[in-house]
């Protein structure tokens, strides 16, 4: 097996790779307080290292340097998952994060006051360590901070580092049970077994926060590709894509669906006498007004382009989609938008088409929902139809009431 110099400087090299590259992250990532905690945390790792390994040939350090020794230790398991709360936006108990970091140290230098040798107080201290990692591993496993597969990687990592120290524990233990309790029996020298479990755990939780954080930031690039900025609603692509899930379980179970095109009345008029920074308060407050009407965690909302929006309805045929097409042409004309000091009338008309038995085509239904819509700016605006009526009215039948124009 390689000597203990070899395999302590490989140790620091590693991390000292990691290191930079949580550095550069935290002066230009998002999650810079994350990437910060986790540089401290390396570093920390590195002065415990080099403290316990490389500035002694003894195993077992003196009371006072041990103690030292493990409060580092302690405070780079902490750091760890501070990190990880502060990626995933989350609130830990500073109780909890003071008992991770001081634990150790506290154990250490109480036990080897009494203890005949310093393997037993490592007992409480490696018992304690594997807790506080098992207390980090939770914070990438809990479903609501679940983000990318990379945090598996990152979990698996920090338990297989909490089994090797609960177990290299539990060896220790039954080892000093098997001995003379008269005499302190000569430490062993398992640094060089410690030292391969430390660089393999500790690389692949490394490797495991870099991989989650790329693959965090690809997911945030697609989510901003299929995003429009200015509403914060999914673009046309963002619907389309959205969509595709939405079709699937249509064509499997033959559920209805519906959607509704939706495009501001007079739209360049507001934007010719408002202003464009008041035309866009309306698409944003519209957008808004959208959402109160739609159900934002199962229907599509998309701004479709320009002053037209789209919100496609899961589990709703053509006349309840009517029904909340013109709920929503109630809820915009009934107040005005809000530009600073000016209050803006405005309304809306909305083309409405339901996807038939033989249509598995997005663009279709748009196209006669487009199809309405077109027929509602040539009567009047402010009002919502369904495209069978369109095709009714084609056939001679009478044309839907339009609804009452806000003043």
């Amino acid at each position: 097996m390689l000597d203990i110099k070899t395999l302590l400087f490989a140790s620091i090299a590693a991390r000292a790779g990691f290191a930079l590259f949580f550095l550069l992250f935290s002066m230009v990532g998002g999650a810079r307080t994350a990437f910060l905690w986790w540089l401290l945390s390396i570093s920390l790792s590195c002065q415990g290292l080099w403290l316990l390994y490389g500035s002694s040939a003894s195993p077992s350090p003196e009371p006072l340097e041990g103690t030292i020794i493990y409060l580092i230790f302690g405070l780079s398991i902490a750091c760890v998952w501070k990190g990880g709360a502060a990626y995933f936006d989350r609130r830990i108990p500073t109780a909890a994060v003071i008992l991770a970091a001081l634990g150790p140290a506290t154990a250490y230098g109480g036990v080897i006051q009494v203890a005949p040798s310093e393997p037993f107080a490592l007992v409480p201290v490696l018992l304690l360590m594997a807790f506080s990692l098992v207390r980090a591993a939770l914070v990438f496993c809990n479903r609501a901070t679940w983000r990318s597969p990379s945090q598996w990687v990152v979990v698996a990592a920090l338990f297989a580092y909490a089994v090797a120290l609960a177990s290299s524990a539990l060896l220790l233990f039954l080892t000093l049970q098997g001995a003379d309790s008269t005499a302190a029996p000569p430490p062993p020298d398992h640094r060089q077994y410690a030292l391969f479990v430390d660089q393999f755990s500790s690389t692949l939780i490394y490797l495991g926060l870099i991989a989650m954080t790329l693959e965090h930031a690809h997911a945030q690039l697609k989510a901003h590709a299929a995003t429009d900025p200015l509403t914060g609603l999914a673009n046309r692509r963002g619907a389309q894509d959205r969509s595709v899930a939405l079709l699937g379980e249509r064509s499997r179970g033959g559920r209805p669906m519906a959607v509704l095109l939706a495009d501001i009345d007079h739209f360049k008029a507001i934007n010719d006498h408002y202003g464009h920074e008041a035309g866009d308060l309306v698409l944003k407050a519209f957008a808004r007004r959208m959402e109160s009407v739609a159900r934002p965690q199962r229907d599509i909302l998309a701004r479709w382009g320009g002053e037209e929006f789209l919100i496609i309805l899961p589990d709703r045929g053509g006349a309840a989609a009517l029904r909340l097409a013109k709920r929503l042409c109630r809820a915009i004309a009934c107040q005005p938008f809000l530009a600073g000091d000016q209050a803006i009338a405005v309304t809306v008309s909305i083309g409405v088409a339901a996807f038939r038995a033989n249509e598995t085509e997005l663009s279709t239904v748009v196209s006669r929902a487009d199809r309405a819509l077109y027929r509602i700016k040539s009567d009047g605006r402010n009002q919502a139809r369904l495209d069978d009526e369109v095709q009714d009215l084609k056939d001679g039948g009478a044309p839907a009431a339009p609804l009452a124009r806000a003043s």
